[in-house]
């Protein structure tokens, strides 16, 4: 592990049958685990010959396709926090590092394998559906007083948050996510900063869908859940809901109503350590997994580019400061 997100570090990462985690670097000073090194600095991990994965999330989220790149340069397999890097072409660049140097480039994108997604996947795959027309996502974060203003910290709105959804298009509905867009304001930041508290993406599908994406940090905690998430898909056949509280998948077709109870019976982490173990590769390509981020790369710099929007919220707030 390096990085300085410990959370990262439990459940899984530590396997009760065998040490798969070998050391940590750059992690909270009071994280101890009895048999585990702790490296100065992630040259010096990686000079350990035991290492052959890293889970990375580096303190800037805009510095670690350099950190990934210093990995993969190791050949060793990387495991990385959303999102991966914070440029299109650091994307490009480090996906043919990995395939030059063997290893694999694994975002923390396990959605796919989650449940109730995984149920959502299959029922979509068995065209119960139909052709898919329209697709809605939501995810939402409870605001916290430790969210910085500062995207470069952990990537901003879109590419931390928002691209849930837009995995939600790709990876379970799997529709292919052609052009996008995004609107994104200041508006209830309680601080003076550049946290957006909320935005909005309009895709278009390879097959001529839509889907639209909310993402915001309005969650409340009454709700109960830290991740306040739906996924809508209409077809022409019928109408899927998720519901994240009871992990229920509801389909409504023309003549009945189907609730599926589900469990995550699997995890992208044990499929990523099964792969490496086997030396067969991920069932899945690395580009696929990523596209998500890549699209999503695209409508945060399609706004950095100048819409304007996103400043919107800002000046709102500014001025009612001033006005106070």
């Amino acid at each position: 592990m390096c990085g300085d997100n410990g959370h990262q570090l439990s459940g899984e990462m530590i396997i009760n049958e065998g040490a798969y985690l070998v050391g940590v670097c750059n992690v909270f000073d009071d994280l101890k685990y009895s048999g585990v090194k702790k490296y100065d600095s992630l040259e010096e991990m990686l000079k350990d010959e035991r290492i052959e994965l890293v889970c990375v999330c580096s303190q800037k989220r805009s510095e670690q396709a350099k950190d990934i790149q210093m990995i993969l340069s190791a050949k060793k397999h990387v495991y990385a926090e959303k999102p991966c890097v914070m440029e299109e072409k650091e994307l490009d660049d480090l996906l043919l590092l990995a395939g030059e140097q063997g290893v694999i480039l694994c975002e923390m994108a396990g959605s796919i394998y989650e449940a109730p997604y995984y149920k959502v996947k299959e029922i979509v795959e068995e065209n119960l559906l139909g052709e898919i027309v329209q697709i809605f996502a939501q995810k939402s974060y409870p605001y916290c007083e430790w969210r910085p203003q500062d995207e470069k910290i952990d990537g901003g709105l879109i590419l931390q948050n928002a691209v849930y959804g837009i995995r939600f298009a790709e990876h379970i509905a799997n529709q292919t996510v052609e052009t996008i867009s995004a609107l994104e304001t200041n508006l209830g930041n309680p601080k003076v900063g550049d946290l957006h508290m909320a935005c909005s993406l309009q895709m278009t599908l390879k097959n001529g869908g839509l889907a639209s994406v909310i993402a915001n940090y309005l969650n409340q905690p009454s709700t109960g859940i830290w991740g306040n998430e739906e996924l809508r898909i209409f077809g022409t056949k019928g109408y899927l809901r998720t519901d994240i509280e009871g992990r229920y998948v509801h389909l409504y077709t023309e003549t009945e109503h189907l609730r599926f109870e589900t469990e995550t019976k699997e995890s992208l982490f044990k499929i990523l350590l099964k792969s490496i173990a086997e030396n067969t590769g991920l069932p899945i390509s690395a580009e696929y997994l990523v596209h998500p981020t890549r699209m999503a790369l695209r409508a945060r710099n399609a706004l950095v580019a100048g819409s304007g929007y996103s400043e919107i919220g800002l000046e709102k707030k500014q001025a009612k400061e001033e006005t106070t």
